[in-house]
């Protein structure tokens, strides 16, 4: 019995297939991030998000209880300056229980001293029914 199908379509006929069984692997092996990984990711998604002057995107960060109380454009006066950031980092991130101490390096010109300054910056995330927030206190 003579094979009719070509190399070349057996490959096209695998590839598909064996793309399919390792998509199916790759969840097994994944740990859950934890508590500093996830707050860590989200602290320099906020970060990233100031850094591009989207401050919809930072305000959307903030906890669910500051935004009960605050809309976005009470929250865009308080972070003002940071529109002058040219980096900002995680640096570290220390989590008690529901909530975490993050400190950020942020680095920005200060044109009129013709000063390039950088500084640490600290931070309170929490937890809020599984998802990090960046706690905001009153005013």
């Amino acid at each position: 019995m003579r094979n009719i199908l070509s190399p070349a379509v057996k490959l096209l006929l695998v590839v598909p297939l064996l793309a399919i069984m390792l998509l199916g692997c790759g969840d097994r092996n994944t740990e859950p991030l934890t508590s500093e990984e996830a707050v860590r990711l989200r602290a320099q998604g906020w970060l990233d998000a100031l850094l591009n002057g989207d401050l919809e995107g930072a305000y959307g960060y903030t906890s669910p209880s500051y935004r009960q109380f605050a809309n976005a454009g009470r929250y865009h006066a308080r972070v003002e300056g940071t529109g002058s950031w040219d980096t900002g980092i995680v640096d570290t991130v220390v989590c008690d229980g529901p909530a975490c101490k993050v400190r950020t390096i942020v680095e920005y010109d200060i044109k009129q001293m013709g000063v390039r300054n950088r500084r640490p910056l600290d931070y309170k995330w929490i937890e809020v029914e599984g998802e990090w927030w960046l706690f905001v206190p009153a005013r």
